[in-house]
């Protein structure tokens, strides 16, 4: 008896995608995890007030990006990811400064989410502005569309269950921004001009602040400080609303956790008032920015102390998943919880740049998933079974098991 393979591959797509979204699938229907509902009231899009003079864009996209309204211009920090979004929040903050044009664009970083949509907020505007970027983007923007990148954007859409639809039967989002939604296009239409290498102060249509060069997810990363309004654009470093992505499953190999904590020691010295990060909520008010800067910095350190201190001794990454607890503060803490990525996708990045695909001496001889699969589906009773069994686990709300007995019925269908 055969089974239908597309059919049998949609299911474990579903469910697959829905483990990387938060989602927990129920008997006859997938069900948004309440706790990530909750959490996603904080992007209802907005233009969200900061000081006096900035308007964060929240909500509109999967990255937040921000206008600061100078004396006679405006100062872009970041601009989404597609184009048409970003038309969407010009036109609104334009409903509240009407007239003044835009002065310059800064990047804090390449990442695509945080440039893509230019050239909607650029519409009708003269392109011939500075647009400051940190030194070394051109290597981030050709390593993205180099030949690998198809298979890192399906590693991506399988993270953030991007193919599932948009909406409580599908994805809300991941912790962090709604879902990404293709709304016109994602280009680098405005590339940068001006490098920053070091340090600068500059002003621009009468607004003074600074530029610093500081590593966030990739080196290539900046920081962009406000000094007369106290608030501090952070772009990708991990103040982010939910557990900090140390590693990613995508496999970022610049990506240095004892980075983030320079990066976040950074923080703590420029003592803001205000914070804009590149995803999650706007953070208020030096107590609240201490705290979570704080508690970020703790679990990054904690995970570092406790991978290597496991590694050294011999366990496997499975078995430091299996064995590794964050103290009940880190666990609890609303900052903190694993909506963006799981806590054991970062267990096993760090323990693969450790120690490459070898956990335990088996892993030199063991068979592939695919021979393994063979001979185990057999032991199960055949594939209809194991789809059975699949089916089984999926009622009992086991949906990681579920998916795992679908890959073995898929690797011999």
């Amino acid at each position: 008896m055969s089974i239908n393979k597309t059919v049998f591959t949609f299911f474990f797509s579903i469910l697959f995608a829905s483990l990387f979204t938060g989602s927990a699938l129920a008997s006859s229907e997938q069900k948004v995890n309440p706790k990530l509902l909750k959490q996603m009231e904080l992007f209802k899009p907005r233009l969200q007030k900061v000081g006096q003079r900035v308007h964060a864009v929240i909500g509109y996209e999967y990255s937040n990006y921000s206008y600061i309204e100078g004396d006679d211009g405006v100062i872009v920090i970041d601009s989404g990811l597609f184009s048409g979004q970003a038309e969407k929040s010009i036109a609104d903050y334009r409903r509240l400064v009407p007239d003044k044009p835009i002065a310059a664009i800064i990047y804090t970083h390449l990442h695509l989410d945080h440039t893509g949509g230019a050239t909607g907020i650029m519409q009708g505007q003269n392109p011939d502005i500075p647009v400051y970027a940190p030194k070394g983007w051109e290597r981030w923007v050709n390593a993205s569309f180099s030949n690998l990148r198809p298979a890192m954007f399906r590693r991506v859409f399988m993270q953030m269950g991007m193919m599932l639809p948009h909406g409580e039967d599908g994805t809300v989002g991941n912790g962090l921004n709604p879902s990404p939604l293709v709304d016109g296009s994602s280009r680098l239409d405005f590339p940068p001009t001006i490098v920053v290498d070091q340090p600068l102060e500059v002003t621009i249509a009468g607004i003074r602040l600074q530029i610093v060069p500081q590593q966030g997810d990739i080196p290539e990363h900046q920081y962009v400080w406000l000094p007369d309004d106290q608030i501090l654009f952070a772009g990708d470093i991990p103040l982010h609303a939910t557990f900090p992505a140390v590693e990613t499953v995508r496999f970022e190999a610049d990506r240095d956790p004892r980075a983030h904590i320079d990066s976040l020691n950074k923080v703590l010295e420029f003592d803001p008032q205000y914070v804009v990060p590149g995803h999650g909520r706007v953070l208020i008010g030096r107590d609240e920015i201490r705290e979570v800067t704080m508690v970020n910095r703790d679990v990054v350190e904690f995970l570092i102390d406790q991978v290597d201190r496991y590694y050294v001794n011999g366990y496997s990454a499975d078995q430091i998943v299996d064995r590794l607890e964050l103290p009940v503060r880190l666990q609890n803490h609303p900052e903190l919880q694993p909506f963006y990525h799981r806590v054991e996708w970062m267990i096993k990045t760090m323990y693969l740049k450790r120690a490459g695909f070898v956990g335990e001496s088996m892993d030199y001889i063991t068979l592939t998933h695919s021979e393994e699969a063979k001979r185990l589906v057999p032991m199960l009773g055949g594939v209809v079974a194991v789809r059975n069994q699949a089916q089984s686990a999926l009622d009992a709300d086991d949906p990681r098991w579920a998916a795992r007995l679908a890959t073995f019925a898929l690797e011999v269908s």
